[in-house]
């Protein structure tokens, strides 16, 4: 797959997608469309008719009203029956850490905000841990370990707990399973992998009857 950032799209705007899709690989329009619903929906309308296109983006700190409205434009661009492309949201930019989400008017560290704006108003009901307290940083196998982990809680009923969680940050609210493992049921789950140089990869694993 072929991502196209602003600096492209800017410089060479929708030719460069045009062309591209002539190579016959796919596209991710990476521009993280942020701005008021209907002027979000009219870009993701115009974006999803371009030619190769399979992923593009918005970013979710433009409220829910705006990627409802962005997800609508998406089903409305593409007939029934073809390919839509797939439309993802941009919670927190790698480089911000928790000084940066500060001087944005954010509170809290940017992994609990993260979760928050991805999840909105669900975020306090998904319990989560940290499997890194557990064993530390594995490098280069830590997205091995972290769905390994994660398919044998799914498979057992038990969460992980997150360790060491004496006197936790009044900013992270969330169930981070403190302490000790749970006894859960997990139909649904998501390996985040935040690694070393901004690399970061999410999983979502679902259990199959």
């Amino acid at each position: 797959m072929f991502k196209i950032g602003s600096q492209l799209f800017t410089s060479a705007g929708p030719e460069a997608v045009r062309e591209i899709s002539q190579l016959g690989t796919g596209i991710f329009l990476d521009l993280k469309y942020h701005d008021i619903p209907n002027t979000v929906a009219g870009a993701v309308l115009a974006a999803a008719a371009m030619p190769g296109l399979q992923l593009l983006n918005v970013h979710a700190l433009g409220g829910t009203a705006m990627l409802r409205a962005a997800a609508q434009a998406v089903s409305a661009g593409v007939p029934m029956g073809e390919d839509r492309p797939r439309l993802l949201a941009v919670t927190v930019l790698t480089s911000m850490d928790q000084k940066a989400i500060r001087e944005v008017g954010l509170g809290g560290p940017p992994k609990t905000r993260a979760v928050k704006l991805a999840f909105d108003g669900h975020a306090y009901k998904l319990p989560g841990s940290s499997l890194k307290s557990l064993i530390g940083h594995p490098q280069g196998a830590c997205g091995a370990a972290g769905v390994a982990a994660t398919l044998l809680a799914m498979r057992d009923g038990v969460a992980p707990p997150t360790i060491n969680v004496d006197e936790p940050d009044p900013e992270c609210d969330l169930d981070y399973i403190p302490s000790r493992s749970r006894r859960l049921a997990i139909e649904h789950a998501v390996a985040n992998c935040i690694a070393f140089g901004s690399k970061n990869s999410a999983l979502v694993l679902g259990r199959v009857e």
